[in-house]
């Protein structure tokens, strides 16, 4: 009789659209610490996600544009290259780490 194949997942994996969407976000923050210091870095970064700005006081949606939006926008990516089967055919190329 023969052996039954096991598939074994490649472990773990960095999906690179959700990864991209971190980068306007880390870039405005770098900008802002430099220019501000590490507590504006901060607050800009977190008033991405979030919406809220801890230095005004306030809540408004347009901050999210450089934060969360792009964020979502790369798990939908990565959602639609799953189905698609990109991610499928990168891991028969045996292309370690990378997913989109």
């Amino acid at each position: 009789m023969a052996k039954k194949r096991r598939r074994r997942s490649g472990g773990k994996n960095i999906s690179l659209a959700v990864a991209a969407g971190f980068l306007p976000t880390i870039i405005q923050g770098m900008k802002r610490n430099n220019s501000n210091g590490l507590q504006s870095a901060l607050d800009e970064a977190a008033s991405g996600f979030i919406g809220y700005s801890s230095e005004t006081r306030d809540f408004k949606l347009s901050r999210m544009k450089n934060g969360l939006v792009p964020v979502l926008a790369g798990a939908l990516v990565h959602k639609l290259a799953g189905r698609f089967g990109i991610n499928a055919m990168l891991g028969r190329a045996k292309i370690p780490f990378v997913r989109i």
